[in-house]
């Protein structure tokens, strides 16, 4: 009685694990070649007959273990790539042929026979050491036509699942092999590790789901959804391209990895530098890097991962650099290759256009961006760490770290891990300082484009000034300590986003304390400091000043600093008629700076010598201007008293109310006279002495252009 392939496929029971189906499958081959050496003068399509009903008998088991969640390499790669009969038929004959030596010298039997009875030379044409070569034309005689399984568009050449070896389809001459890293794996011994070239794609570790990660609610529910539209019966999609745009890049892969944990699928991280290196290591072949990038799709698949490709810039050519644009064509071997493809930040507006010529193949573009996270977000992040190490950190300190620094959570994370370690080492309970230290520190690590770090011990105390310029200071630190209650909380910044920056002019002559406050109120903020050098930032070339102004900002962004634009009466300075194209390009300028300094969520400061040149029109965008007038007598008294260091020696003639009196000095010539004084005693190796005094007093006088006489001092 004739079995069915349903009810065969019914009965059949799964198997118990990869050895038992590869004993079955050895018992196919072997009924292949039992079956050939029976029917010598049969057909071509008499012999594989034969052996028909074994096979059907491994393929309704097969079924049915993939059913039973039971993992079989071979049933695995079927499902993966969309195989046929013929297709796992042709991979099992090779499998066995270089597995098992009995059945290699039966094939090679077999092969000699029919070409002897052609009249074929059965001599090899090439010789490989990856595995032994599979004959075309005796696998047809035992399989039948297995033409339509070689054709560079089947899924056994587009995934690179064999090796043709000098194949001609049409006349079946040749040979094929399994590819190299396909061997170990259908038999269970090694899974590959997708590569490119010499660089392996790095495995994202699923640590939190989706509900875990410290992320704003809408962004799950974007995420889950996707995984919803992916899961759908009715999801009909080519391959499917998730683009995650977000800051820190940490988070990202941790949300694309909870994600597609989801869908059954684990993430590997791939540079696109390596893909432009492997490119360039290929001699620039094209086709060399698109059968890497198949490869290592191909490896993707086999271990059920998905592939998240970063630094895609790197992929985009540049002119002067004369780098080949590979952006699209890579893009395109992905989108050829796979079923899922992560992309992380990069060129989005590019990325949609070139999905967007893929669409006939059914390729569909999710895009998810992340915005930084909120004082919220990060106090939890605090929170998650800290518990990690049992910190004593309570809520008002966590609560103010997570105001004044935007760091992203694996840089909590790296400040948690530091000061575990110092406060262990310690020994005591001063964590607070220890903190805020370490925060200063990882702030200051790295460099921001054109602006350059200001490092200074000031603090409000130290501040000689007027009353009135001290309130404003403070005003300032409480507006800038309080932002996210008042801002956030009390929903400011929902009706009136714009409220979110602070920007504050300072004017005065030199030397009356401006630099000098700006640094007061970014140690009182436990801040750092950046001074911006604006000839460093504006260009005579065309977008070259938006490149830098937009770099400088994106980057304070993400550490959080406090910005110090010093001589602003140079881009603030009143406007005049376009009269030329430099005049017009002089004003754009002006304008993006404005709107750069408008939408950063941060303190920025600018500071003039020259208040009479800054345009009226620009004050209003000030939240404060605040006024550092030439100190007063008694002012100028107490500069006098506290400019010198403790170990410094004042001879008994000196007399600093006289200085006071006499020297109309602003702080920062106090400081140069000071010091300079000190250096004429050191050589003379005596106390500072008045004479030393004033002759540095009227070397200040004459960079001022005054008239100085010594006499009226001694």
């Amino acid at each position: 009685m004739t079995t069915t392939g349903a009810s065969l496929a019914e009965s059949a029971a799964p198997y118990a694990d990869n050895p038992a189906f590869l004993d079955d499958l050895r018992r196919f081959v072997e009924s292949l070649l039992s079956a050939a050496d029976r029917a010598a003068t049969d057909s071509l399509h008499t012999a594989s007959h034969q052996a028909s009903h074994t096979w059907r008998a491994i393929a309704a088991r097969m079924a049915a273990t993939v059913k039973a969640e039971i993992f079989i390499p071979l049933a695995h790669v079927a499902l993966v790539f969309q195989l046929d009969a013929r297709d796992v038929q042709l991979l099992s004959l090779a499998l066995m042929i270089e597995a098992d030596r009995s059945i290699s010298d039966a094939f090679s039997t077999l092969t000699r026979t029919l070409h002897e009875a052609e009249g074929i030379d059965d001599r090899p044409r090439s010789t490989s050491a990856t595995g032994k070569a599979t004959s075309l034309r005796t696998a047809t005689y035992l399989l039948g036509d297995v033409r339509g399984c070689l054709f560079a568009d089947s899924p056994l050449c587009v995934h690179q699942l064999i090796e043709l070896d000098d194949v001609n389809v049409s006349t079946l001459d040749g040979a094929y092999r399994l590819a190299p890293a396909l061997t170990a794996y259908l038999l269970g011994l090694a899974a590959p590790q997708p590569r490119i070239g010499d660089q392996m794609a790095v495995d994202v570790i699923v640590e939190e789901s989706l509900a875990e990660l410290i992320v704003g609610e809408n962004i799950k529910r974007q995420l889950q959804r996707f995984v919803e539209v992916c899961c759908a019966p009715s999801a009909r999609f080519g391959a499917v391209v998730l683009q995650i745009e977000a800051d820190d890049t940490t988070l990202a892969g941790a949300l694309a990895a909870a994600a597609f944990s989801n869908l059954g699928y684990g993430v590997a991280r791939l540079s696109a530098r390596h893909i432009r290196s492997a490119y360039q290591n290929a001699d620039h072949r094209l086709s060399t890097l698109q059968q890497q990038l198949r490869t290592a799709c191909r490896d993707a698949a086999l271990c059920t991962q998905v592939l998240m490709l970063t630094d895609t810039d790197a992929l985009i050519g540049n002119e002067e650099r004369e780098q080949i644009d590979l952006f699209d064509s890579a893009i395109q071997a992905l989108l050829q290759a796979v079923t899922y493809v992560v992309i992380l930040n990069g060129a989005s507006r590019r990325l949609a256009d070139t999905v967007a010529g893929s669409r006939q193949q059914g390729v569909r573009l999710f895009q998810v961006c992340v915005p930084p996270p909120t004082p919220d977000l990060r106090k939890l992040a605090w929170e998650k760490h800290a518990d990690y190490y049992d910190l004593p950190l309570d809520d008002r300190l966590l609560t103010a770290v997570a105001d004044a620094y935007t760091f992203t959570e694996a840089r909590i994370a790296a400040v948690i891990d530091t000061l575990a370690g110092r406060h262990a080492l310690a020994g005591d309970d001063k964590i607070e300082p220890m903190l805020w230290d370490i925060c200063r520190t990882e702030a200051q690590d790295q460099p921001i484009g054109v602006a350059r770090r200001v490092d200074a011990p000031y603090r409000l105390s130290d501040l000689v000034a007027p009353p009135q310029t001290v309130a404003l200071l403070e005003e300032v630190l409480g507006q800038m300590r309080h932002r996210a209650h008042v801002i956030d909380e009390l929903g400011f910044a929902a009706k009136h986003p714009a409220v979110k920056n602070l920007c504050v002019l300072f004017h005065g002559s030199p030397g009356t304390g401006k630099t000098m406050a700006s640094s007061i109120l970014a140690n009182e903020l436990s801040l750092p400091l950046y001074r911006v050098d604006l000839s460093t930032v504006l260009s005579k070339y065309i977008g070259e000043t938006e490149r830098n102004i937009a770099q400088l900002f994106e980057r304070a962004q993400l550490m959080n600093v406090v910005l110090h634009f010093d001589e602003a009466e140079g881009l603030f300075s009143k406007r005049t008629d376009a009269k030329d194209s430099h005049d017009r390009f002089a004003n754009l300028q002006v304008g993006f700076l404005l709107q750069r300094i408008e939408s950063y969520q941060g303190l920025v400061i600018l500071s003039t010598n020259l208040m009479g040149n800054i345009d009226k029109a620009f004050l209003r965008r000030f939240g404060f201007v605040i006024e550092f007038p030439s100190p007063a007598r008694d002012e100028r008294l107490h500069l006098w008293r506290q400019i010198f260091p403790e170990r410094v020696r004042l001879h008994d003639d000196v007399d600093l109310e006289v200085l006071a009196d006499k020297a109309a000095l602003s702080g920062g010539y106090i400081r140069n006279a000071a010091l300079s004084a000190t250096f004429l005693a050191a050589r003379e190796g005596s106390a500072v002495k008045m004479t030393h005094l004033v002759k540095s007093v009227g070397r200040e006088y004459e960079k001022l252009g005054k008239l100085f006489s010594e006499a009226d001092y001694i």
